[in-house]
């Protein structure tokens, strides 16, 4: 993106956060991430659990530290899926990394008491995604969360415990901006729980 785009993506987030509590901690700031988008598990329990593991690498500027691990889970019994959680840990005890031309990626780290690991590789030498958001809620025009993104596909491997699953639509990407007016967790995601869901995995479990 512009400079120019940069500037007015900044002028929109200024305004957005006039209206926002002192307390409410906006964040404004750029990041690498690393991301598996939709890995398919089949359950002990004979359900299909679909995984998503994400992870954010700091860019040069940020307002605050926000460099979290993100897990979205959902169960699914046919066409039926119900959302099993949305959390979010510090990287404290892993780490994170994609390389500056988004060519790979890796997340190491423990969650809820099981080893993870992604190793994905881009499957293209450019960036073939590009979005811009400007991020307007209009049931709350106090809280904007305006970003420009762009990415690479990418493919590789999650492991979870025992299991090896193939990631094979991931994407490694780069927020050139990215701002919420709500603060880095905008999305009010919770921390995970000390153990994985009853069912998931087990002796029966695989990918």
């Amino acid at each position: 993106m512009s400079r120019k785009g940069l500037a007015a993506l900044g002028a929109v987030v200024a305004v957005g956060m006039t209206g926002v509590p002192a307390d409410a901690g906006p964040y404004a700031g750029q990041h690498r991430y690393v991301d598996t988008i939709k890995v398919s598990i089949h359950g002990a329990d004979g359900a299909t659990w679909n995984i998503q593991v994400a992870a954010r690498v700091a860019g040069a500027v940020q307002s605050e530290d926000d460099t979290p691990l993100l897990v979205t889970l959902d169960r699914c019994v046919g066409k039926d899926c119900l959302a099993v959680g949305r959390w979010r840990q510090a990287m404290t005890n892993g780490r994170a990394d994609v390389a500056d031309d988004l060519s790979t990626g890796t997340i190491e780290s423990t969650v809820m008491g099981v080893p993870v690991k992604v190793s994905l590789t881009a499957t293209t030498q450019l960036p073939i995604a590009n979005s811009v958001n400007f991020g307007f809620q209009s049931n709350d025009p106090t809280y904007v969360h305006p970003r420009a993104d762009y990415g690479k596909s990418a493919t590789g491997t999650l492991l979870l415990g025992r299991l090896a699953c193939k990631v094979t639509s991931g994407v490694l990407g780069e927020a050139v901006f990215r701002a919420d007016t709500n603060g880095p967790n905008g999305d009010s995601r919770t921390a995970p729980p000390r153990t994985w869901p009853v069912g998931m995995l087990g002796a029966r479990a695989s990918c």
